[in-house]
């Protein structure tokens, strides 16, 4: 249902083997969505057990780049070259590393659906540091249900392509 409401099915992709990273908690490559999917790469030790932490990475592995191979969905780029990246922790030094060791090996779409409030220096370098070497790094807007829209980083900082979801 995503890939019409926001005008997938309209743009044209790539060619194959653009990187996009998922930069989470870890994706399950068993997963139905994943499981026989070329070109996915693990960047570093992914886990094997499910729980809502690698549930988040996984689906955002698989909205991302599920390929056309007739089992669930189809990502949007179901052609890219995904990676996986598991973050030691879910704080600024664990992001910074992640970001840093993912985009040293050349450019790709990183993406981190994840986030919180307050402004952090060393964390805008870092997302400077990967735009300089040629990645698009995109960060969820965070969840708010109350429908105000508080500061959210890494979403909030210029060089960063902000998401949020549509419904569902």
């Amino acid at each position: 249902w995503f890939r019409t409401r926001v005008g997938a099915h309209r743009a044209e992709q790539p060619g194959p083997g653009v990187p996009i990273t998922i930069l989470d908690g870890g994706v399950l490559l068993d997963y139905d969505e994943l499981r026989e999917r070329p070109d996915l790469l693990a960047l570093n030790e992914q886990p094997t057990v499910a729980n809502p932490v690698t549930a988040h990475g996984t689906i955002l592995a698989a909205i991302a780049g599920a390929p056309v191979n007739g089992v669930g969905t189809v990502g949007v780029y179901p052609r890219s070259a995904l990676r996986a990246y598991t973050l030691a922790g879910f704080d600024d030094s664990s992001l910074i590393a992640g970001l840093d060791a993912v985009t040293a090996d050349g450019p790709s779409v990183v993406n981190f659906s994840i986030g919180g409030p307050g402004f952090s220096q060393a964390l805008y370098e870092a997302v400077l540091r990967a735009v300089d070497r040629g990645s698009i790094v995109v960060a969820s807007a965070g969840n708010s249900a109350s429908g105000t829209s508080p500061d959210f980083f890494p979403a909030d900082y210029p060089h960063v392509l902000t998401v949020g979801s549509t419904a569902r």
